[in-house]
């Protein structure tokens, strides 16, 4: 027999029957797998186009204002270099946080100025001419901070210059761990918020499911790893056979229908919606669609599948098998497009479920990031407020 009255295809034993045969457990639990990758591709087929449009609206305008504020951020540190009233130290500290701000934008729209401004920096950075002269070592930066520091002489030995490379080099992880923090409190937060909902959701998934398999035992003998490895071990099926087989069903269940024979206008429409289903499952070579198709089309024969034999359910499922593969690669494709399309890395978890969250989340992320460049730009109005920031990012 079969259970449709979860609107799947799943077979049940006859009555009498000792239980499932191999091939019959092989077909519910391919026709499971068949049936979960064609949703999962009907999801990413309803969440793209909402997404793009969000994308499209929301984030692509933050990034752009997120990245202009990073741009007027170095130009600013650029102007403020040659202000009067800041100490060497601080002068060294503001060369380092315009090669820190600038480097991420040297390749985009941004550009415009900021490989003349990053490499004189970078040229002060190592005790250039537009220093004048190297900037303070490691933790003497935050004693550096008075006049005195402008009568400080230039060292010249090589045991000091390779001081100062290292103190570059702590300098700019300083800088970096401190942006880098700055991110991570406001992710931390997100995930925090996150991580909740995701708590209560799968508490109350566990809740419904346990119930649900209390009240319907038939729930409980899904297949283990042993039947899907035996839905694994289905030969493979030539191209030629399976045309073959799917043909002969389709010109049955086309025999079947004739809607232009109908007088009865709600059964026309009625054939004539499962004329229009079929000839697509056949153009995607969708067995079990064809198969639901036959069940929908005269449910009375709907146990034409239980009774039989276990070498036509074992040809059925070398098609099942060959559909399965075909739905792996097409979401392999959709998925990889969707990463490649919005910039998601390989090893960020991806699902058309929580697809608009995450976007959601990022682009509270990416306000976050604006009001705070827009807030740093502020400390630019006086030197009071300049020489306050910096002391932010000091070892």
């Amino acid at each position: 027999m079969t259970d449709s009255s979860t609107g799947a295809i799943r077979l049940v034993p006859l009555p009498g029957a000792a239980g499932l045969s191999a091939p019959q457990r092989s077909f519910n639990t391919l026709t499971k797998q068949v049936a979960a990758r064609r949703a999962r591709l009907r999801a990413w087929e309803a969440v793209w186009p909402a997404f793009q449009q969000r994308y499209l609206d929301e984030w692509v305008p933050l990034a752009r204002a997120a990245t202009g504020h990073e741009a007027e951020l170095v130009r600013r540190l650029d102007v403020a270099f040659d202000m009067k009233g800041l100490t060497k130290a601080e002068r060294a500290l503001v060369s380092e946080l315009v090669v820190a701000f600038a480097r991420p934008l040297l390749d985009g729209d941004a550009a415009d100025g900021l490989h003349e401004i990053h490499a004189r920096h970078q040229r002060s950075r190592r005790g250039g001419e537009a220093a004048g002269a190297a900037p303070p070592h490691g933790r003497d930066r935050k004693r550096a901070g008075t006049a005195d520091d402008d009568a400080a002489p230039a060292r010249s030995e090589a045991p000091a210059a390779a001081a100062e490379d290292e103190s570059d080099e702590a300098m700019m992880r300083h800088i970096q761990a401190e942006l880098d923090a700055q991110e991570a409190r406001a992710a931390a937060e997100a995930a925090a918020r996150d991580a909740g909902r995701s708590q209560r959701r799968r508490a109350s998934r566990r809740k419904s499911a346990d119930a649900a398999a209390a009240d319907d035992p038939a729930a409980q003998d899904g297949p283990d790893d042993a039947e899907r490895a035996a839905a694994e071990a289905v030969p493979e099926l030539p191209p030629v056979q399976i045309s073959r087989s799917l043909r002969e069903l389709y010109r049955r269940l086309a025999s079947a229908l004739h809607p232009d024979r109908e007088t009865d206008p709600d059964e026309h429409a009625r054939k004539t919606d499962l004329m229009q289903r079929l000839n697509r499952a056949y153009d995607r070579q969708d067995l079990l669609q064809l198969l639901e198709l036959e069940r929908d089309l005269n449910p009375a024969g709907a146990d034409r599948l239980a009774g039989a034999g276990d070498e036509l359910l074992q040809h059925y499922n070398g098609i099942l098998k060959a559909q399965l593969g075909a739905l792996d690669r097409e979401l392999h494709r959709v998925e990889s497009d969707f990463r490649h399309g919005y910039g998601i890395g390989a090893s960020a978890i991806l699902a058309p479920d929580t697809a608009l969250r995450t976007l959601g989340a990022d682009i509270a992320a990416l306000r976050r990031a604006v009001a705070q460049r827009e807030r740093d730009l502020q400390a630019f109005r006086d030197l009071g407020s300049l020489k306050d920031w910096l002391r932010g990012f000091e070892a």
